[in-house]
């Protein structure tokens, strides 16, 4: 009897001999390949999240530890480990399925991998942390032995004991102890160089630091050492030879000193080698002229005073006083004093004293002809210079070698050409003179007081420009009038009770009034006679 075949369990693999039993086998296999495809989609759809969320879970863990890595806080890392773990975990286990499969798989991989990074983390920390107790260790070591440099190489075997007993790698044990070293012996020689160069340098000489310190850093502080060393010595030197030579008034004797010096047997005494001696010989020279200069301008100052007070007691009546005070003077030379008492007696000092002298004075410092506060003092002496104007000549003296100077002198010539060759009416009146020896002046102070404001070149170019020193000039030349008043002033001076009233009618002339008017040709004895019979 024949089976009904939905009865049966379809059998895809016999054979289907019917067009109707083909279709249904067709029909079963192609669901149960759809059935087989969805299957491995969800596993495979499982298995990927499972792969996605143990990802997140490493690299937060990862995050985790290198946190406490950084901040030191390794203290039973391991187990703190475990425990964070299994807290972000929980949440993950409530799935299931290929999920759940896929997580068991992958989570004794996972729980390995941060472990060892736990491990790490704890090494790593721990070796910062000793790495930091070892700095403070150098640094401590390096102040102790600055104050007691003398202890150095007991301080540094101490250091290097701890050192070594320390958990770390032995290169980097190697290369602390090698900064030890070098810190220390630069604190030692550093602290040596400033206290004793000397000691330095025979320390060095001996080797003390040939263990410690680089042979460039030895060589270059004996170098140092040796330089100070010597430097000290010849100090040492020059104050004891400048002490020990002086003349019959206290003042240094420099010529001993120098031949003292000079001896090879007094040098091998002094612990002076032949260059050092030499370099001793400058520096006494140095201070040798530097007394003279001071001396000899306050001797300079002093004559001046002494002119100043001789002349006052002079012209008070008191001429025996004066001449006294110059014949006693320590001050005013020898040949200056005859010719000063000559110069009072006839009533002659300051007589050449004039405007266009003071004018000289100042170019010919310029041009370097006069070169010495002596020739200044000189000219007082002599009448030729007033003690008030000799104090700026001086300055300008003094400052005549500074940056910028050259502009001075090129004003100065302006103002000569311009103004201090001839007047407006031909020869130079008083007032023209007088002018010519304020501008000069003016030039002078302006010199003088950019030197001490310590001007810049700039400044010194700008207010010496040819505008700016013909601006001086046209400020003090006189007017055609000016120049009338000085000549008949001087003509007054000469002549003028001989031609009063001559003079008188050139005054009204120059003022523009109409008196009695000499004739042309008329000289002036004539002039008079005429007025007087009218």
């Amino acid at each position: 009897m024949a089976t009904s075949s939905f009865m049966r369990k379809p059998n895809i693999d016999s054979r289907v001999e019917t067009a109707e039993g083909q279709g249904a086998y067709e029909a079963a296999r192609g669901l149960s390949q759809a059935a087989d495809t969805t299957a491995k989609l969800v596993e495979r759809n499982q298995r990927l999240q499972a792969a996605a969320d143990i990802t997140e879970l490493k690299a937060g863990m990862a995050s985790w530890i290198t946190e406490r890595e950084n901040s030191g806080d390794i203290d039973d890392l391991p187990n703190r480990l475990t425990k964070e773990m299994a807290a972000r975990y929980e949440g993950m286990k409530k799935q299931g399925g290929f999920y759940a499969q896929a997580m068991q798989e992958s989570l004794p991989t996972a729980k390995a991998q941060l472990s060892g990074l736990a491990e790490n983390a704890v090494v790593n920390a721990t070796l910062a942390k000793n790495r930091e107790a070892v700095n403070k260790i150098i640094a401590n070591t390096t102040v102790l032995t600055r104050a007691e440099p003398h202890n150095m190489e007991a301080n540094i075997e101490s250091a290097k004991a701890q050192i070594n007993e320390a958990f770390l790698s032995p290169k980097e044990k190697e290369e602390l102890i090698v900064k030890l070293n070098s810190d220390v012996s630069l604190a030692v020689m550093d602290s040596e160089l400033s206290s004793s160069p000397a000691a330095l340098e025979q320390s060095i000489r001996k080797g003390r630091f040939k263990d410690y310190a680089s042979v460039e850093r030895q060589e270059q502080f004996l170098k140092i050492a040796a330089e100070k060393s010597a430097a000290t010595t010849k100090t040492n030197v020059y104050a004891y030879l400048y002490n020990r030579f002086k003349d019959a008034n206290g003042a240094f004797d420099y010529q001993s000193a120098v031949s003292f010096l000079r001896n090879p047997a007094n040098q091998s005494e002094l612990g002076l080698t032949a260059e050092g001696a030499n370099s001793v010989g400058d520096m006494l020279y140095s201070q040798f002229t530097q007394e003279n200069t001071m001396r000899e301008t306050a001797r300079s100052n002093a004559a001046v005073a002494e002119v100043d007070v001789a002349i006052d007691n002079f012209y008070k009546g008191n001429a025996a006083v004066a001449i006294q005070a110059i014949q006693e003077s320590k001050n005013i030379k020898g040949d200056d004093k005859p010719r000063l008492i000559s110069l009072l007696k006839n009533g002659r000092y300051g007589k050449d004293a004039d405007f266009y002298q003071t004018a000289e004075t100042v170019r010919k410092i310029a041009k370097r002809e006069i070169n010495t506060e002596e020739e200044l003092q000189s000219l007082v002496i002599n009448g030729k210079l007033m003690s008030g104007g000799y104090n700026t000549a001086r300055d300008f003296l003094k400052k005549r070698d500074e940056k910028g100077f050259a502009h001075v002198q090129r004003a100065l010539d302006q103002l000569k050409s311009s103004y201090g060759t001839a007047g407006l009416l031909g020869r130079m009146t008083s007032a023209e003179t007088e002018a010519y020896a304020r501008m000069t002046t003016e030039v002078m102070d302006l010199w003088n007081d950019l030197v001490s404001r310590g001007a810049g070149i700039d400044e010194i170019r700008e207010t010496f420009a040819p505008s700016n020193i013909d601006g001086i000039g046209k400020s003090y030349s006189p007017n055609i009038k000016d120049n009338l008043q000085s000549m008949m002033d001087k003509f007054e001076e000469k002549e003028g009770n001989k031609y009063a009233a001559f003079i008188e009618d050139l005054r009204a002339q120059a003022k523009g009034e109409k008196p009695f008017k000499a004739l042309p040709n008329e000289n002036p004895a004539d002039f008079l006679s005429r007025k007087r019979k009218n």
